[in-house]
């Protein structure tokens, strides 16, 4: 229930009155409105009126989802791991100091994604801020990792990633993939010096310092050429140069358990052996290991379904790479 507390005023012996005498104090969620449908990546925003709150806390379904301290009031929610025509309730909370001064009403909003399982382009979030709740790191690198307004593929904003010559810059999405038999994904990238390349694709755990990639791409620093992972790897013999942004697209079947790479839109791969969905389904951007450069990744998309047939056959010998 909505509770709404008044200020009371008193008047001061000299006859002045505080100037917010009777008026109410209200925190009201604008955006998203109720019975809205909502998907990817929203913008929660409340304002409060007739007062500054000290904090503000956005809950959905009852469970805290982030909370704000300064105006103006808003955090981002992402909906890609909730089911479609799902219905979820949000109510925000403002608080003087510790004392809660007001509850929102709840709105009720539906979400609805489609065949799209994730998507982000790096402008929704400020820059040089790490772009949370979205996104979380697993390995640190050099410890940098932010929206940046410096470079971009397009709009204005990427994300920019530093790895060290000790561990890579990993930071990684989590997917839901259980009802998912062909899925394609998409990126930009641009690597800024000759120090480092990158890597692309499903995270392994192997140990707590140690990963694998699995149905991904590889821009290697070492020998200039971009490689594919499926269960192994493979020396596409495609070359890449440094500050220059590329366009990649993978597309996985996991009936067939083959995969097809794009690079800027030439096919330079398909009838790999790819791993199973049930490998991973977490999604990763990272540096290449022993590289200690930067990357700038931006445009990620990922959807369930295909255009074309993965397992159609090229050139392989699965000792040797492709030819």
């Amino acid at each position: 229930m909505r509770k709404v507390l008044t200020i009371i005023c008193a008047a001061i012996a000299t006859g002045m009155v505080f100037t917010g005498c009777g008026k109410s104090i209200e925190v009201e969620l604008v955006y998203p409105e109720d019975g809205a449908v909502v998907s990817s990546i929203v913008t929660l925003y409340a304002e409060v009126f007739n007062t500054v709150a000290t904090r503000t806390e956005f809950y959905i379904d009852d469970s805290l989802h982030c909370t704000v301290l300064i105006e103006p009031y808003e955090c981002l929610w992402s909906t890609y791991d909730l089911d479609d025509n799902s219905v979820h309730e949000i109510y925000v909370i403002a608080y003087d100091r510790d004392v809660t001064i007001d509850t929102s009403p709840v709105v009720q909003v539906t979400v609805m994604n489609g065949s799209v399982r994730f998507a982000d382009d790096f402008e929704m979030y400020l820059p040089f801020g790490y772009p949370y709740p979205t996104w979380y790191n697993i390995w640190h690198g050099m410890d940098t990792a932010y929206v940046t307004d410096y470079v971009a593929h397009s709009g204005n904003q990427s994300f920019r990633l530093g790895g060290s010559s000790q561990y890579p810059r990993v930071d990684a999405v989590d997917l839901v993939l259980d009802d998912v038999n062909l899925l394609t994904y998409e990126y930009s990238v641009m690597v800024s010096d000759s120090t480092t390349g990158t890597q692309t694709g499903f995270f392994v755990f192997i140990s707590p310092d140690l990963g694998a990639v699995v149905n991904g791409v590889q821009f290697n620093f070492e020998d200039g050429y971009i490689h594919v992972r499926g269960v192994y790897d493979y020396n596409t013999g495609q070359p890449w140069f440094q500050d220059t942004w590329y366009n990649v697209r993978v597309e996985v079947d996991y009936d067939s358990l083959f995969m097809a790479v794009w690079f800027d839109d030439s096919l330079i791969v398909s009838g790999l052996h790819a791993a199973s969905r049930d490998t991973s389904s977490i999604f990763m951007l990272a540096t290449q290991f022993a590289g200690g450069g930067i990357a700038y990744y931006d445009d990620i998309y990922i959807m369930s379904g295909e255009n074309f047939d993965a397992s159609r056959p090229v050139v392989i010998d699965e000792r040797q790479g492709i030819r």
